[in-house]
């Protein structure tokens, strides 16, 4: 396990927040919360008309660089700065202002260069969790295609921790599962760099907890199968231990036990069959409904006649 000298101090006047994860990592579920705690999204560019999130597709394109690609830190031609600065004009209204760009990654260090109030929350989630988005969200074949789905989870998440041992003071690395489960803790980290008032969090809080969903059954057989999968790779085990390690906001689950396939299966056959005689009711219902509002017209038609 690397082991690095990380800095804590805090920068003084952060006012912008650029959230940066892979893809799959929930990235957006992580935003969510800071908008609702009066972090307003980013306008677009007032005088090119593009949002945010543009920016980095055009100078990665401009700098020929593939928009996944996270090998290097591209050094932009300072030509660009343009783009930059018209989001920053087009900002100005907002005390506190965020936005998430996943091609960001390999434009961190320009950013911080163009801007000292600029701080990076870096979102990642275990390699589970990360293999059960693209299942449940995708038709993408795990199977056939695993070394190299998980070769992409440790690729883009190293890139984001050797930047996070860089730029600490101005970074949070969190868990995007500890975000869900402890949304109070997050944004108490969050405010350390931007500032929030406990009024706001705890409204936001009670927001996020009234809307948080279980996990359904099916997630469930998800969960266990990519688990088995992930058990034998060592190096993505280490990776994420490593993570776990160093993060603001760690899960601190990994050795978390799952239920046994056969709990798991019942449970998910028991939900299934639950949605079946849930849709049976609501299709007598419809009938019912239905026949009475024909039976409605006859009676009508009968009295005209």
């Amino acid at each position: 396990m690397i082991t690095a000298n990380i800095q804590t101090s805090q920068p003084s006047r952060t006012n912008k927040l650029l959230v940066v994860g892979h893809p799959h990592s929930n990235l957006e579920f992580v935003v969510d919360v800071m908008q609702k705690c009066s972090i307003s999204p980013a306008n677009k560019l007032q005088k090119e008309g593009i949002t945010a999130e543009e920016i980095s597709h055009i100078l990665l394109k401009a700098h020929g660089k593939h928009s996944r690609s996270i090998d290097e830190q591209v050094h932009v031609n300072p030509v660009w700065n343009g783009l930059a600065m018209d989001l920053m004009m087009s900002n100005l209204e907002h005390l506190k202002w965020v936005w998430a760009d996943s091609n960001a990654l390999p434009l961190l260090n320009y950013w911080k260069s163009i801007d000292d109030s600029i701080a990076f929350v870096l979102v990642y989630n275990s390699p589970q969790k990360f293999l059960q988005k693209i299942l449940e969200n995708t038709e993408f074949d795990i199977a056939e295609n695993f070394e190299q789905v998980l070769q992409n989870w440790k690729n883009y998440n190293r890139a984001m921790l050797n930047f996070f041992y860089r730029n600490s003071e101005c970074s949070l690395l969190v868990n995007s599962e500890q975000v869900e489960e402890n949304s109070q803790k997050y944004l108490q980290e969050v405010g350390k760099q931007i500032g929030l008032n406990n009024e706001e969090i705890d409204k936001t809080v009670e927001i996020v907890e009234d809307k948080k969903q279980n996990s359904t059954q099916q997630s469930k057989v998800y969960e266990y199968f990519v688990a088995q999968l992930v058990s034998t790779n060592e190096s993505t085990k280490q990776l994420y231990m490593e993570l776990e390690s160093v993060a603001n906001l760690p899960s601190l689950q990994y050795e978390k036990k799952s239920d046994s396939l056969e709990k798991i299966l019942v449970s998910y056959m028991l939900e299934q069959k639950e949605k079946e005689e849930l849709s049976k009711k609501l299709q007598q219902e419809s009938k019912r409904v239905q026949e009475t509002q024909k039976s409605k017209e006859i009676e009508e038609e009968n009295k005209l006649l």
